[in-house]
């Protein structure tokens, strides 16, 4: 028997529970998103550039934005890169940020077309990101079928859920998973990111500094330091 953490250690009626905070905080296209962007993104987004991604590697292009997303207003509280990194739980090995981070950088961006953006229910992969996802035990994919489940239970649009299977610290519940910290994520589709999207640097002291402005297409990115 596999243990499955995050929507794996929930009963099901406490994944309802948990799937019914999509009910009340679904974002609209003026919503300001954010993103904490990978260790040595930076430098693509102020090179302009389209990273050279190795196998199995996330491609990085400086005009787009994807992946898990949260809403501004839901963290403001978090002011310093360990405030960011305990409330993602990115201080697990497989994403490698040290919880003595000195700095970490974040997007932010109104939402656009709410149809970018999926409700992300199902479970955690085994945690070893060289056994591949198609490894997935008989487990973790009931898991993540009985988590759709709860939030179509919940009142979730079924067309906005999105059955996602991923590494660990995703949860599979559409929140992550900081018991105290933890904020709802959504899965927004790599699309153009709108002229005007910030990047600002979170530092030790929770001073916030701006450090990109994105002027479009055309202009691209300009180096506010």
């Amino acid at each position: 028997m596999v243990n499955v953490p995050g929507s794996g250690a929930l009963s099901q009626q406490e994944r309802i529970l948990v799937a019914r905070v999509h009910t009340m905080v679904e974002p609209t296209p003026d919503t300001m998103m954010f993103k904490v962007l990978p260790a040595g993104a930076l430098r693509v987004y102020l090179g302009n550039l389209i990273s050279t991604a190795g196998p199995g590697e996330l491609t990085l292009d400086c005009r787009t934005a994807g992946g898990y997303v949260a809403r501004v207003v839901d963290a403001e509280d978090l002011r310093t890169p360990a405030a960011f990194i305990k409330a993602f739980h990115w201080d697990y090995p497989t994403v490698g940020f040290p919880l003595n981070a000195s700095r970490i950088h974040v997007m932010e961006f109104p939402a656009g077309p709410v149809d970018w953006y999926s409700v992300p229910l199902g479970a955690p992969a085994h945690p070893d990101p060289s056994l591949g996802l198609h490894h997935t035990s008989p487990q973790v994919r009931q898991v993540a079928d009985e988590m759709v489940a709860a939030g179509e239970a919940a009142g979730i649009d079924p067309a906005r859920i999105e059955r996602v299977i991923d590494y660990w610290p995703y949860t599979g519940t559409g929140m992550t998973p900081n018991a105290l910290d933890g904020l709802p994520v959504w899965r927004r589709r790599y699309h153009a990111l709108p002229a005007g999207t910030m990047i600002f640097e979170y530092d030790t002291q929770g001073t916030k500094n701006p450090v990109a402005h994105y002027q479009g297409q055309l202009w691209g990115w300009k180096d506010l330091r």
